[in-house]
């Protein structure tokens, strides 16, 4: 089963990317700031991130996906903004990650994207 760390500092939001994860079969767990992502995914080791860009707490998504790639190598992620910008995406594409949603996301669109980039 592929294992998915959702971290979003909107809790609506969170919940229901989570759930929507869940219910088509994937192992999920949340996080609503980076340092608490960080710890639940050291613990977790999740096969795909898919990480809001600002968070609270002064870590951002980016180093969220920093932090866990060097503990699990093979982890895709998936990086979401609701403030879209062409420098943000090159700098997501520059740090490695697999894919770039803009907010607001589509279950559907959400849904595509994380069968393709998890292989699954």
């Amino acid at each position: 089963m592929i294992r998915i760390l959702v971290v979003d500092d909107e809790e609506g939001y969170r919940v229901l990317l989570a759930e929507l994860l869940t219910h088509q079969g994937y192992e999920t767990r949340r996080a609503a700031a980076g340092a608490d992502a960080i710890r639940i995914g050291a613990a977790f080791m999740p096969d795909l991130l898919v990480v809001d860009w600002i968070l609270r707490n002064h870590v951002s998504g980016i180093e969220v996906h920093s932090a866990l790639k060097a503990i699990r190598a093979g982890m895709r992620t998936i990086l979401i903004s609701g403030f879209a910008s062409p420098d943000l995406e090159h700098l997501a594409t520059a740090v490695g990650i697999d894919r770039y949603l803009r907010k607001p996301i589509e279950p559907d669109e959400l849904l595509a994207v994380v069968r393709e980039v998890a292989g699954s």
